[in-house]
């Protein structure tokens, strides 16, 4: 697997899902990314955070991450192969959901990563939400019907660089208290 472009960087997240996100970091909070492919997102919000991890179940994926990693001096950050069933239990101030865009595979990984937080507040942001295909949408809309309160990140529309169609903004947020 070679080094994706600087445009494949640039379509991971818009700049402005990059600022909100950073802006939720701080001194001591940790960010954890699940379907982190090669590590792009979680360096490009590493100096938010004290702490980043990104996973993803594709091995050749991480490898790449962690290289990038060296490649652009970024110390605080680690990379695990593995799906939301191997997110590591502890504190997570943020964490992007950004794997497989099923229904049935995001309500998965919300779960698994609510059963792993340890006591405090957390921001879940789920990527792609604005995607007509994706199950994003379907799940998101469930939490809000329950009750839960939603946040849009990120660019409001028009913001899919690779085309398809695009119906909402680019990524929705809840805040978890366990």
């Amino acid at each position: 697997m070679g080094y994706p472009d600087k445009l494949s960087y640039k379509t991971t997240i818009t700049d402005e899902l990059r600022h909100d996100m950073m802006a939720l970091g701080g001194n001591g909070r940790r960010y954890l990314e699940v379907g982190c492919d090669v590590g792009y997102t979680v360096l490009s919000v590493a100096t938010a955070f004290s702490e980043c991890t990104g996973v993803d179940i594709d091995p050749a994926r991480i490898l790449v991450a962690r290289d990038n990693a060296v490649r652009a001096s970024v110390t605080n950050c680690a990379f695990i192969t593995g799906d939301s069933a191997s997110v590591p239990r502890g504190r997570w101030d943020v964490i992007l959901i950004d794997a497989d865009h099923s229904y049935a595979a995001v309500k998965l990984d919300y779960q698994r990563i609510v059963r792993s937080l340890e006591p405090g507040e957390t921001t879940i942001v789920f990527h792609d939400y604005g995607l007509a295909s994706a199950g994003v949408r379907r799940f998101v809309d469930e939490l809000a019907s329950v009750g839960r309160d939603v946040t849009t990140l990120g660019k409001r529309d028009g913001w899919n660089p690779l085309g398809g169609a695009i119906d909402g903004p680019e990524a929705m947020a809840i805040r978890v208290h366990v």
